[in-house]
């Protein structure tokens, strides 16, 4: 649990403060200016979420070993041909694209969503780490 300095982000405090309740992997908080990192250790990977000021209406982003999510989404559906077909494009279906955003959606669901895509990444960065 944290406190924030800044009383305009109460609302991000009180969401975050419930949403890491339930969050049962170890993780680190870092309170930057304009953001709040979330840092965590998922099989073999280092995640990171940012949720900006204006979170929950505006999206956090991810990034997995330093590499932003959503383009490893897009890499990924370009990859396998799904880039243009919206209904099997990785990136379009995340919860994390900005265009699908909505601040009812939790953690809880960008978690269940890595759950279902990390093995899908690390096979796609482990075939692409020599180049």
């Amino acid at each position: 649990s944290y406190t924030s300095p800044d009383k305009d982000c109460n609302i991000r405090t009180k969401r975050l403060n419930k949403e890491l309740s339930y969050f049962t992997i170890p993780y680190t908080i870092t309170i930057q200016e304009k953001m709040i990192l979330l840092k965590f250790n998922y099989i073999d990977t280092v995640v990171t979420i940012t949720f900006y000021n204006n979170y929950p209406f505006v999206s956090p982003s991810m990034s997995i070993n330093d590499i932003s999510y959503i383009k490893l989404l897009e890499d990924i559906s370009k990859q396998n041909n799904l880039r243009f077909d919206t209904k099997n494009c990785l990136c379009c279906n995340s919860y994390l694209c900005p265009n699908r955003w909505k601040p009812g959606y939790k953690l809880e669901y960008i978690m269940n969503e890595l759950e279902m895509n990390i093995n899908l990444i690390k096979d796609f960065l482990h075939r692409n780490e020599n180049d």
